[in-house]
């Protein structure tokens, strides 16, 4: 579960960030005359369509990256293409639960809209979004930055270093 844990995190993100204008669609369909039930499958269409087209795109150039990446390297770290490379089954259990879970969250997502379109519709002022939701970011940079600037700097960021480290990227 923690392997996918990143994943559901990014989906549900996603989600949230285009929830408004997304819900404000739906409304609209369902005050047009669409069932709540066809409003709904609408909306996992539309979210399964999409992630199923990012999926596949992301998917082709994580696999092209890999390849050229192998070849090139970073000063201090290589590996070979197959080290990267996931097997079939990983990809469609993947490409598979990326959509269940689009369609999952999309659906939660919608439900206030396809029941009730007139509570939607008469929102009040947009609330912009808060400033503490990037503070989640920071480490994650400060690792990748970390590695980055190692290899830069021809040290492997792999290898164990006795030295204390007081950043956050792993045995600096």
């Amino acid at each position: 579960m923690h392997r996918v844990a990143p994943l559901v995190i990014f989906l549900t993100v996603c989600a949230r960030l285009s929830s408004e204008s997304r819900a404000r669609r739906l409304a609209a369909l369902r005050l047009v005359g669409l069932s709540t039930k066809d409003t709904l499958r609408v909306n996992a269409g539309e979210s399964v369509a999409a992630v199923f087209l990012g999926s596949v795109l992301g998917l082709l150039g994580y696999l092209g990256v890999n390849e050229v990446m192998a070849r090139i390297g970073l000063p201090g770290l290589r590996w070979y293409p197959e080290d990267g490379r996931p097997e079939v089954i990983t990809l469609i259990a993947c490409l598979l639960g990326c959509l269940a879970l689009a369609a999952l969250v999309s659906r939660v997502g919608a439900q206030q809209a396809a029941l009730s379109p007139i509570s939607v519709r008469r929102t009040g002022e947009r609330k912009p979004p808060k400033k503490y939701g990037t503070v989640l970011l920071i480490p994650g940079l400060g690792i990748i930055g970390g590695y980055c600037v190692l290899s830069v700097m021809g040290k492997d960021p792999s290898v164990a270093r006795p030295a204390p480290c007081w950043s956050l990227v792993p045995s600096c």
